[in-house]
């Protein structure tokens, strides 16, 4: 997977998030300013049990959007649409026990979303990843390793609503 950091539009035109153009150029700015203050920062890859080729499916598609974007409170929190039917959640300065608050604000969203509803259902998998920038380290390796953690594989070993959440010293 090839990432690019070149800026092509500041906003996805369907969810209203950010695109992943702007994304990936926010979080190479915000790589290097981690390494600076030596901070750590945290990266979710939220992949949602939809079919998109479906008109409900959509629909949930894009409420989910909105829901995640709800579910992180910072200014500094930066959500956009990944690879047209995943998310994207960039979380700086934040330790493990911070992401885990947010990852089951958002899982909590879901389900209150669920009941409230009497629609079909949507559920979600969180892939996350907490990282102390460093020279060293590579930021697409980071971003792929963060990516398959929601592979199918690893979806189908947990249960619906799930994350899975690893540390990278």
């Amino acid at each position: 997977m090839v990432y690019s950091f070149e800026n092509a539009s500041f906003r996805d035109k369907e969810t209203g998030l950010y695109s992943e153009a702007y994304f990936m150029e926010v979080f190479y700015r915000e790589w290097h300013r981690m390494i600076r203050e030596n901070h750590a920062l945290s990266i979710l890859v939220v992949h949602p049990n939809l079919d998109m080729m479906n008109p409900t499916g959509k629909q949930k598609f894009l409420q989910l959007a909105h829901l995640i974007d709800a579910s992180t409170k910072r200014t500094t929190d930066l959500v956009s649409r990944f690879h047209n039917n995943e998310f994207i959640v960039g979380l700086f300065d934040l330790s493990c026990e911070g992401t885990t608050t947010i990852i089951n604000r958002i899982l909590s969203a879901i389900s209150e979303q669920n009941e409230q509803q009497q629609v079909t259902n949507c559920s979600a998998f969180i892939g996350g990843l907490n990282v102390h920038p460093t020279r060293d380290l590579d930021i697409c390796k980071v971003l792929e390793q963060v990516e398959s953690l929601t592979t199918f594989n690893a979806r189908q070993s947990q249960a619906e609503n799930a994350f899975e959440l690893q540390t990278l010293n």
